[in-house]
């Protein structure tokens, strides 16, 4: 009897603890594990740990695949559990005795995070190299900066960790089933980096020293630079003596090429103040955390840490290892290197891609509205008298009533080729689009970073789906009480999403981000006679243009044709009052019907009902990092505000822009900010 007691006691403690492991806070370095696999002569390792892409961004599950066999295709897959989340394939093909290194992405554009990876060959799939995965959990309101460092050693993450609770909430946001958020980041040494900087885009923050970053093969350091351009922060430490003049640093970051040449930003020492500290407790909640002597540790030394605008983000430099620092540093260094929170990510888009976004009426397309709901139940009444009644009528007056049989089918098949006409008639077959866009170009490094919202409605989805580049970072905008259900993206040629990303006659909109190399420029001459000789090196043309070659001329010029040149005038009051007038016609509006104070007011999936996830913070894409540029273009009163050798143009044409597939333009708009 002691033996069955003991046995029942060891299943009711076991139990417990798994119930304890599912339902209690968890303290997450990162999501993801590892896994090696082999069979058949493949050996596949995955290799899924990482930080972030709690509110976006592609998270990269790296793959290495050996093939001992003659030359063969391996199929790698992601596949949800649930619905929630994208699946993810992607075909490599491994010559013999050869080793394959390659990641397969998902977006994280919904609120699942668990799936299988598999790989298949000849469409069979092998099951010893089928593993189950869980990635970054969602969250759902506060923001936590996902930080990766890239380093041999194990990195002390903790001070780093509290300044985040303290000052972001970092404990704030829920995931699956009340699992606490409350750390995010990931320490990996540079042979487990992906080599995209697609990889990177759920990352707030990577952190690594100058003699590792040297080390790194060409095409992870290009990756990361380019990340950083698109509104990262990339963190080189152990620089030198000093940040702010170390000639080779700001050649190995490229920034001796850029023609934007800022102020370093330096933290102010007198600014450098303890902060009140909290810490995540055993329930999950956020606690005071008292200390009776706060420290600290980062040199306040000229030269020891400074900033450099970099595209859409900034690099900044150290000259000592900022780990562990204590909190009191980081907070002092975050705040002193951004400004309002624009290092995070839900900051610098303006949206979580996770969940509903209040702006999404805000950018509808001009001339569509809806299904056109009265016309289609109009036909559908008028088909139900017809093949009821008034057919059963004239047949029996006839004493036809056996041609039932035919007429039936014949008027349901011509109700159908009515309602499809009509359809088609009234909204096409072509994909409608309002875009908007902001083009960042230095012309120094031949860099340019857009920032693109695209608002499509397809009267017939494109059967081949919409077809990305690898670099380009493509996130839904959802409307309210919506959220993403099923969808495929296929890596194996480029990012091609298939079904459940482009659905016919329902309104969809994206938030595109996408580094490019621009060859196309605007050539300045010196300015001479207040007027300033102008070449527009663009394929498009430049509706209105002002260029600022320093802080007293600024110039001014409207319609200048792709390739052609022009003679700007000095700028008068009239014509900046002119060029904001035009930024501010542009502005985003709610239909006139619609209520922007009712979102969130009912929730239909059962995630909601049942609480597994608190209220979410409702996120504007007015208050992106895009937008919020814009809006200060449209309010500059200053023509220093603009800097020197800088240029705005506004042009109506689609300047390089990856929108993914063929569109019918019904309402475009572009910003272009270029450095000379």
């Amino acid at each position: 009897m002691g033996r069955w007691t003991s046995v029942l006691r060891l299943v009711i403690t076991s139990v417990g603890l798994l119930l304890f492991s599912l339902w209690s806070p968890a303290r997450l370095d990162a999501a993801g594990s590892e896994f090696v696999g082999q069979q058949d002569d493949f050996v596949v390792t995955v290799d899924a740990r990482w930080a972030g892409c709690t509110q976006g961004g592609y998270y990269p599950i790296r793959v290495r695949v050996l093939n001992r066999g003659e030359t063969r295709d391996l199929q790698l897959s992601f596949q949800p559990n649930d619905k929630g989340i994208p699946s993810a394939s992607r075909s490599v093909s491994v010559a013999q005795n050869a080793t394959v290194v390659t990641s397969l992405l998902v977006p994280m554009v919904g609120f699942q995070s668990h799936g299988t990876f598999s790989a298949s060959h000849r469409g069979r799939k092998l099951d010893q190299l089928n593993t189950m995965l869980s990635l970054a959990d969602i969250e759902m309101s506060g923001a936590h900066p996902g930080l990766l460092v890239i380093s041999p050693d194990n990195v002390d993450c903790t001070q780093f960790e509290v300044m985040c609770t303290s000052i972001y909430g970092g404990a704030a946001g829920r995931g699956m089933y009340g699992r606490s958020v409350s750390e995010n980041h990931i320490v990996l040494p540079a042979s487990a980096l992906p080599h995209t900087s697609l990889a990177y885009s759920g990352l707030d923050i990577v952190a690594v020293t100058r003699p590792v970053f040297e080390g790194l093969r060409a095409e992870i350091r290009e990756a990361l630079l380019d990340w950083g351009q698109t509104g990262g922060m990339l963190l080189v430490y152990g620089v030198g003596a000093n940040v702010t003049t170390d000639v080779e640093f700001a050649k190995l970051m490229g920034l001796d090429r850029m023609a934007r040449q800022t102020p370093w930003i330096i933290p102010a020492a007198n600014k450098r103040q303890a902060i009140p500290l909290m810490r995540t407790d055993e329930h999950g909640s956020q606690v005071n955390w008292n200390e009776s002597n706060p420290k600290f540790a980062f040199s306040t030394d000229e030269g020891a840490i400074a900033a450099k605008l970099y595209g859409l983000g900034r690099i900044v430099g150290m000259r000592d290892n900022p780990f562990p620092g204590t909190a009191h540093d980081w907070a002092w260094l975050m705040r002193g290197v951004t400004q309002d929170q624009d290092a995070l990510w839900p900051k610098r888009h303006g949206l979580n891609a996770r969940v509903e976004n209040r702006d999404f009426m805000q950018f509808m397309i001009p001339g569509i509205s809806s299904v056109p709901t009265y016309s289609f139940v109009t036909f559908i009444t008028l088909f139900a008298v017809l093949i009821g009644p008034v057919n059963y009528l004239l047949l029996s007056r006839r004493q036809k009533i056996n041609w039932l049989i035919v007429t039936v089918p014949a008027l349901a098949v011509v109700t159908t080729v009515c309602l499809f006409v009509y359809a088609a008639v009234s909204h096409g077959f072509t994909v409608k689009s309002r875009l908007r866009s902001l083009t960042v170009l230095d012309q120094g490094s031949q860099k340019a970073i857009s920032t693109t919202r695209m608002a499509l409605y397809a009267g017939m989805a494109p059967s081949e789906g919409m077809k990305f580049s690898t670099d380009t970072a493509v996130y839904p905008v959802w409307p309210t009480g919506n959220e993403f259900e099923q969808g495929h993206v296929d890596w194996s040629e480029n990012q091609h999403l298939t079904s459940g990303w482009l659905r016919s006659r329902t309104k969809t909109q994206f938030v595109t981000v996408a580094p490019r190399n621009e060859r196309g420029r605007l050539n300045v001459e010196a300015a001479k006679d207040d007027q300033v000789a102008v070449t527009n090196g663009f394929e498009w043309k430049l509706e209105y243009l002002l260029v600022n070659v320093d802080d007293k001329n600024v110039f001014y010029g409207r319609d200048i044709a792709a390739g052609a040149p022009a003679v700007l005038k000095q700028a008068a009051t009239a014509d900046l009052d002119e060029f904001r007038d035009q930024i501010s016609d542009a502005r985003l509006e709610f239909p006139e019907d619609y209520d922007r104070d009712r979102v969130f007011t009912s929730w239909s999936s059962n995630r909601y009902r049942y609480g597994y996830y608190q209220s979410p913070d409702i996120y504007s894409v007015a208050q992106g990092n895009m937008e919020q540029a814009i809006a200060r273009l449209a309010e500059f009163k200053t023509r220093s505000q603009l800097g020197p050798r800088t240029y705005v143009a506004i042009v109506k044409e689609v300047p390089s822009l990856d929108l993914g597939t063929k569109v019918e333009v019904v309402d475009g708009w572009h910003v272009i900010v270029g450095y000379y």
